[in-house]
């Protein structure tokens, strides 16, 4: 059994990403997962697996989790609501590459029942509304949005549901071009 209180959240969050990742590998994200990952090589938890140009691909050290201590972190770290599991994708709102926009993506499960939500927000209306002030305000009005389905019961198995912001909320909206579906 793994001593929780030796973890820091970030290094419980990089090793269940790393756990549910189907190779058991990964990068870290950003220059604040960094030191993370490299205190969970030290404890020996993480070994490198080769590069990729400048960044280093990591993976679980076999045997080192078990199922039990996976459970345990899932409880500290992920956020329940109604019995759901809601599990963030992103670490909060991130710029999406060849676009203006930030979108912050969730997953929804429970046993097989599993779901995804996606939140854009204009770059431009971020900055010129000052909303980086905001971000911890904006995220929670996307899990606002997130618990609202889950009690309304409007959340069907392998959906994906998408909205944009637009002030003050978000307002669901349906295949947009910022987002391709994963089937």
């Amino acid at each position: 059994m793994i001593d929780y209180n030796r973890f820091p959240l970030t290094q419980m969050k990089i090793l269940l990403r790393l756990w549910d990742s189907p190779d058991k590998m990964g990068f870290a994200e950003g220059r604040d997962e960094g030191g993370s990952v490299k205190e969970l090589y030290k404890k020996g938890f993480l070994e490198p697996t080769g590069r990729d140009r400048r960044r280093i691909r990591w993976r679980l050290v076999s045997g080192r989790l078990r199922e039990n201590d996976v459970i345990s972190m899932r409880k500290l770290v992920i956020l329940q609501y109604s019995g759901y599991e809601i599990i963030k994708w992103s670490d909060g709102f991130k710029l999406v590459p060849n676009s203006l926009n930030i979108v912050a993506s969730f997953i929804v499960k429970k046993e097989n029942f599993v779901a995804g939500f996606a939140f854009r927000v204009g770059y431009l209306d971020w900055v010129a509304k000052q909303l980086r002030e905001k971000k911890e305000e904006t995220i929670n009005k996307a899990l606002k949005v997130i618990e609202d389905y889950l009690t309304n019961k409007e959340v069907k198995n392998l959906e994906e549901y998408t909205f944009e912001y637009y002030f003050p909320d978000f307002v669901k909206v349906d295949n947009p071009k910022w987002w391709i579906k994963s089937k």
